[in-house]
């Protein structure tokens, strides 16, 4: 109940009325759709298995699709899997909030500890150690990381039509750090309700930063007034 008062007293009376309920990838994808030109500039950052950017290119045939993948073994992976997608660029690089070198903590799942995880991530596991036990972070690495404003310069891309993010509680960190970002027409984004890394954002403070800087919250994939799990993914929209 803590969390809904809050968010009605920021938002008043019409919260979440507006919201739409978006459950898989398919969905957002045919969602925003009918918000970006055919031809969009796309930004994904966390490619993992190249999947959702799999599906990007096959949804925008006329778009420009550019996926971020720092973990070598999943770069790879990854690249296999986008092959043939001629609309889709890759960078080993992790997006962050400035250009240079990081630790990356890379995960594994006690079913499979033969493949990178989907939680590995820039910052530090904390409370991600208990909600998701057979998940570990048994390596750190370090990773060449640019920001997002950097990296469009290098490329001279003056505009983004759709940011895809799933940083494991780094995506504030860069949104924050980029004027491009921060200019983006739609940014779909994962949002975690605890500190599951160190010292990451949490929804708490997603929400009423992206409000104050002119986006609007238009879907997720979570009920906002009573989420089912710790994290979850939310659309927002600049207004």
């Amino acid at each position: 109940m803590k969390k809904l008062f809050f968010f009605s007293v920021f938002f008043g009376s019409s919260l979440f009325s507006h919201i739409s309920r978006l459950d898989n990838t398919t969905a957002v994808l045919e969602f925003v759709k009918r918000l970006v030109p055919e031809n969009p500039v796309i930004v994904e950052a966390g490619g993992y298995n190249g999947q959702d950017s799999f599906l990007m290119s096959r949804s925008w045939p006329k778009g420009f699709i550019h996926v971020f993948e720092p973990v070598p073994e999943l770069f790879d992976k990854m690249n296999l899997k986008l092959k043939g997608c001629k609309n889709v660029y890759s960078y080993q690089l992790a997006l962050g909030d400035k250009d240079g070198t990081a630790s990356f903590y890379v995960s594994y799942a006690n079913y499979d500890p033969f493949n990178v995880f989907a939680s590995s991530s820039l910052l530090p596991p904390k409370e991600h150690l208990q909600k998701a036990s057979w998940v570990y972070f048994p390596r750190k690495i370090e990773v060449n990381v640019i920001g997002l404003d950097s990296w469009a310069e290098k490329v001279n891309i003056k505009k983004i039509d759709f940011l895809w993010l799933d940083m494991q509680g780094f995506e504030l960190n860069m949104i924050k750090a980029s004027h491009l970002a921060q200019n983006t027409n739609l940014i779909w984004m994962e949002v975690i309700f605890c500190e599951a890394y160190q010292g990451q954002y949490t929804f708490m403070d997603v929400l009423p930063w992206m409000t104050k800087h002119g986006f609007q919250l238009i879907a997720t994939d979570f009920d906002v007034d009573k989420p089912e799990s710790w994290f979850g993914n939310c659309l927002f929209r600049k207004m």
